[in-house]
């Protein structure tokens, strides 16, 4: 009998996302603050837009990722991108996808840190590609050095494709500009760079670099973000790289037919236009992340001062396990996310929730840690 499948592909461990909430307990009021959502909601402007869209369902969806791409283009006005430099995906999931796909051939691998994004590491080992991790430092920052290094070496399976999570996820840090030109300048020119920016709308501090300057000045370089995060439309999954052209035309050429809804799409031009949401989403962040940290601390967790909407916590000894601490929480209608799937088994990541989530974990925690 033929084989089922390869060997890369059985032995893959599917993506294991923050859990659902669990309709059979007998809960009135959730907190799921496991899967870094936008815990306001979509915009008013977006939701209009998608309930909309639903009259024309009937239609095949094409005509319109071309008004989606001249609106990122259009809000994306100081870079002055243009219309063949960005391609769309049904979540940035898929892109990251379809860049191994589309960019790897054999004896070609992917580079990123580790922990990071696990998606790099799937989207690797789905294609039976090569994977390089290379180990964050001691302090949960990229190792720039060894990265650089890595991306250097000249071997079987040698690293052509680069992502880097800026901020990086699960860990909330960020690569500061001098960091991010050193990489920039040191990695060899014909290695595809993706710089990663899901969270890039929560970053407030000075030294943060915009992935698009790179993008626009360094060949074979994107930049991916995603509409599941600040714009807070993660159900209707839909992300866009910017950059290289000729990279763009490779996703392009590879992408399922009608990889992206049209209820997302007309959401994802009406989001772009409510930047009255956006603000008020990154200043909801702003004030309740602090809030959060310091009151996991006062816990006894220890908390690692992140960029995003999300922390990183690590349980004291004296805690329950966090298998058996997410279990208490769940009971109690909270939802925190394990990272046992991230190598970080006594780590926790708990999304910048609303005032009533946080009292809610907060509450949570001082019932099951007693």
């Amino acid at each position: 009998m033929l084989r089922l499948a390869e060997q890369h592909v059985l032995s893959l461990e599917p993506y294991i996302p923050g859990r659902a909430i669990d309709q059979t307990l007998p809960i009135a009021r959730w907190a799921k603050l496991g899967s870094n959502e936008n815990c306001l909601g979509p915009s008013p402007k977006a939701m209009y837009a998608a309930k909309t869209a639903l009259a024309s369902a009937n239609l095949y969806p094409n005509a319109k990722r071309f008004l989606v791409i001249n609106k990122i283009c259009e809000h994306l006005e100081p870079f002055q991108i243009k219309p063949e430099q960005v391609a769309l995906g049904n979540g940035a999931s898929e892109l990251i996808v379809n860049l191994v796909r589309g960019v790897l051939g054999t004896n070609e691998a992917i580079l990123f840190g580790w922990p990071s994004f696990v998606m790099y590491r799937l989207a690797a080992t789905a294609q039976g590609r090569k994977n390089i991790a290379v180990p964050l430092n001691e302090n949960m920052n990229y190792d720039i050095e060894a990265i650089i290094k890595q991306a250097k070496r000249r071997v079987i399976n040698s690293a052509k494709l680069i992502f880097l999570a800026n901020p990086n996820n699960p860990t909330g840090q960020y690569i500061a500009k001098n960091e991010m030109d050193r990489i920039v300048s040191e990695i060899p020119k014909d290695v595809v760079l993706v710089i990663d920016e899901a969270y890039l709308d929560y970053v407030q501090n000075e030294d943060y670099p915009n992935g698009l300057i790179y993008a626009l000045s360094r060949p074979r370089t994107l930049v991916l973000r995603t509409f599941s995060k600040v714009y807070g439309l993660a159900g209707l999954r839909l992300g866009y790289v910017v950059g290289d052209s000729d990279v763009i035309n490779i996703l392009c050429r590879i992408r399922d037919p009608f990889n992206v809804n049209s209820v997302a799409q007309d959401a994802a031009i009406a989001a772009l236009d409510d930047r009255e949401h956006v603000a008020k989403s990154v200043q909801h962040n702003a004030q309740y992340r602090p809030i959060l940290a310091k009151a996991l601390n006062e816990f006894g967790f220890t908390v690692l001062n992140g960029v995003g909407n999300f922390l990183l916590a690590k349980r004291d000894p004296s805690m329950p396990t966090v298998p058996e601490l997410c279990k208490g929480l769940m009971l109690k209608g909270i939802i925190i996310r394990p990272l046992a799937n991230y190598e970080l088994n006594d780590f926790v990541r708990i999304s910048v929730g609303t005032k009533d989530e946080i009292i809610q974990l907060l509450t949570g925690l001082n019932q099951v840690l007693k």
